[in-house]
């Protein structure tokens, strides 16, 4: 789960390029749409709001949730499927 992985990098078990590598290539569920009233959603299992939920638990800061986000972007569903089983695809900190 990505707020697990977030943990480990914060308790120096993973570098910080390979917590954006691990974590922009993360295969997220789609967001549940709404009925276009309720705008509040429960939070998926395993979905990009628990990245969100480890920055603001001080686990990662602002650059590294910009590189993930980043590097997640660049990834269409099938690279991941293409690229899941290969290490640190440079998604790199910048």
């Amino acid at each position: 789960m990505p707020n697990e992985i977030a943990q480990r990098y914060a308790t120096g078990e993973l570098t910080r390029v390979q917590l954006v590598d691990e974590l922009g290539r993360w295969a997220y569920p789609s967001e549940v749409s709404t009925d276009g009233c309720d705008w509040l959603l429960v939070s998926t299992s395993e979905s990009f709001d628990e990245v969100g939920r480890a920055l603001s638990e001080g686990l990662i800061d602002n650059a590294i949730y910009d590189a993930i986000l980043d590097c997640a972007a660049n990834f269409s569903q099938s690279s991941r499927a293409r690229y899941a089983a290969m290490p640190l695809i440079k998604c790199y900190l910048s």
